[in-house]
């Protein structure tokens, strides 16, 4: 985990050892647990190397991250959701927690995929209001989501243009 790193400069050398030691089209994953303080740190691990490398994801294109510039308003993170292992269950209520569902966050170096249309990435859950989505111009809300998208699912724009998505302003 990222965050037991003594030093940013540490973060930063083992970024770097690690894309020396792909292939050149190669990429390196960061996966982390999906809690604010984890996605704060690759959030800021994007922003001081994405001057050195591609960020294949989850970021969209957009040149800073919508939550870099609002610290305050959220985190990225995404969700898997499934059945849990028979064991998991009496120790995740014995721990205390409710939710049943497996949160991470991820940060990707390496060439971008290109994608035939215009997508999103969820990074709110459902509120009245609508769904956050990032995109490449950045934070965008939008109300009609097609189906219940889940946080970190990708979305073809323009598949959810033709099902009625609207972007809020």
């Amino acid at each position: 985990m990222l965050n037991e790193f003594d030093r940013e400069k540490s973060v930063d050398h083992l970024v770097r050892a690690a894309l020396k030691a792909v292939a050149p089209h190669g990429m390196v994953l960061i996966i982390e647990p999906g809690t604010r303080s984890a996605s704060k740190g690759l959030i800021r691990l994007r922003e001081d190397t994405k001057k050195y490398v591609p960020i294949a994801g989850p970021c969209l294109g957009a040149r800073t991250c919508p939550y870099a510039k609002m610290p305050r308003a959220g985190w990225c993170f995404s969700e898997l959701h499934g059945e849990e292992p028979e064991w998991y269950t009496p120790l995740r209520e014995a721990a205390g927690i409710q939710q049943a569902r497996l949160t991470y966050s991820w940060l990707s170096f390496g060439p971008p995929r290109p994608h035939k249309t215009p997508v999103a990435r969820v990074i709110s859950g459902w509120m009245k209001a609508g769904h956050y989505l990032c995109t490449d111009e950045g934070r965008i809300l939008v109300q009609g989501l097609h189906g219940r998208p889940r946080r970190g699912a990708l979305l073809d724009l323009e598949r959810q243009h033709r099902a009625g998505l609207k972007r809020r302003r």
